[in-house]
């Protein structure tokens, strides 16, 4: 598991201890409830995030795509020309 994934999943169990058994605890301007679903709605788009990162490929960017497109060390070329 990568570092991502399991701040996530340490965001979404935090929120939720506080959203279910601290929601009325106050310390100044500290409320338990509101604080846990705003901890449990980042750590659930956190989590999302990196799972979806995980099954893209990973991008070349603009200049990686010129290179493809002019033929430029393209190994899809060379790929081709295998076979």
């Amino acid at each position: 598991m990568n570092f991502k994934r399991i701040l996530g999943i340490a965001l979404i169990c935090a929120g939720a201890i506080l959203a279910i058994f601290f929601w009325d605890l106050k310390y100044q301007w500290f409320k338990g409830g509101p604080l846990g679903v705003l901890l449990l709605i980042i750590g659930v788009i956190d989590l999302a995030e990196s799972f979806r990162s995980a099954d893209r490929k990973k991008s070349r960017g603009i200049v990686g795509e010129l290179r493809d497109d002019l033929g430029i060390n393209s190994r899809r070329r060379d790929d081709d020309r295998r076979q």
